[in-house]
């Protein structure tokens, strides 16, 4: 499969106005592993931000992530989500959290916070030294201006590596993970692994997610689970046969030859109705039909228990 890469020519800090701090003020990791020597060190860093904007490399230790969230230095930022910040958490466990990625720390001239909290939060519950870029010398007013543009997805990851379908690739991966891992389907934050990770996932599992997702039909699939749902279940079921997954679920959603009393018809009914169905009633209720019609039973209604049986 053919990846299409952009060459972009970065511009430099000094570039887009911002200075390396001298190398005066660069310290040692261990000076900033105390709570004296993180406050320090942010001193240091203020009082050079009161003359020019500068951006500086250091590593964020736990003193230095706490210095920073104290009331005395962030006191009327937005509220903490826990989800993004257990997402963050996760990926510092699993070290994916790419903490040099361009998007610093930003500490105000009067020595505020003013962008970073979620990450600093992270840092505390993962444990985990990495290194950041901070960037002292703004002011006050500049943190209203950050995070306006919409943050990138899943899809747009896949995007930028060239695969299509992205949105349905993404949103399969996620399932597939959680079914591989967790034996649940769920949009609890707790059960959900960070965009860039999902991505990895999805390329990991490219070529069974995309066969799953082109094999479905476009027209009808919405109202009958979903794209992302139906090529989900496509693919687990294609694990125990291929050709008897592709024909089930072609059927559900074309509403063609469907016996009274089928497993496939009483699923389509239900699927049909105008009610809301969480995901994972979705996914139960195709596994039920599914195994079904695997033995051959006749089925008219399909109960939900809210547990999700192993396709046979």
């Amino acid at each position: 499969m053919a990846k299409t890469q952009a060459a972009t020519k970065l511009k430099s800090f000094s570039d887009i106005g911002i200075v390396a701090a001298p190398p005066a003020s660069r310290v040692v990791t261990a000076q900033v592993k105390s709570a004296e020597g993180a406050k320090q060190w942010l001193d240091t860093q203020i009082r050079h931000g009161k003359s020019e904007i500068f951006a500086i490399k250091q590593t964020l230790t736990e003193s230095l992530a706490r210095e920073l969230l104290s009331p005395a230095r962030n006191p009327d930022n937005r509220t903490v989500l826990k989800g993004t910040v257990n997402l963050y958490k996760k990926a510092m466990e699993a070290g994916h959290f790419d903490s040099m990625n361009g998007e610093s720390i930003h500490i105000s001239q009067d020595g505020l916070l003013n962008n970073g909290q979620h990450r600093l939060e992270a840092r505390l519950l993962a444990g985990t030294d990495l290194p950041f870029l901070f960037t002292f010398g703004l002011s006050r007013n500049a943190r209203k201006t950050v995070d306006q543009a919409r943050n990138r997805t899943a899809k747009d990851f896949l995007a930028m590596n060239g695969y299509a379908d992205g949105a349905a690739i993404a949103s399969v991966a996620l399932m597939l993970y959680q079914w591989r891992t967790k034996q649940k389907i769920s949009i609890h934050s707790d059960d959900r692994i960070g965009v860039s990770e999902t991505a990895a996932y999805a390329e990991e599992n490219y070529q069974q997610i995309a066969q799953s997702v082109r094999l479905i039909p476009r027209v009808g699939s919405s109202s009958t689970g979903g794209l992302p749902v139906l090529s989900f279940m496509h693919l687990i079921c294609a694990e125990k046969s291929l050709e008897v997954a592709t024909d089930f679920f072609t059927r559900l959603v074309n509403g063609n030859d469907l016996p009274k009393d089928s497993a496939i018809l009483a699923l389509s009914v239900r699927l049909r109705r105008r009610e809301r169905l969480t995901r994972a009633e979705r996914v139960e209720l195709m596994l039920r039909a599914w195994n079904a019609h695997r033995e051959k039973r006749q089925m008219t209604v399909i109960p939900i228990h809210r547990q999700l049986p192993q396709p046979i």
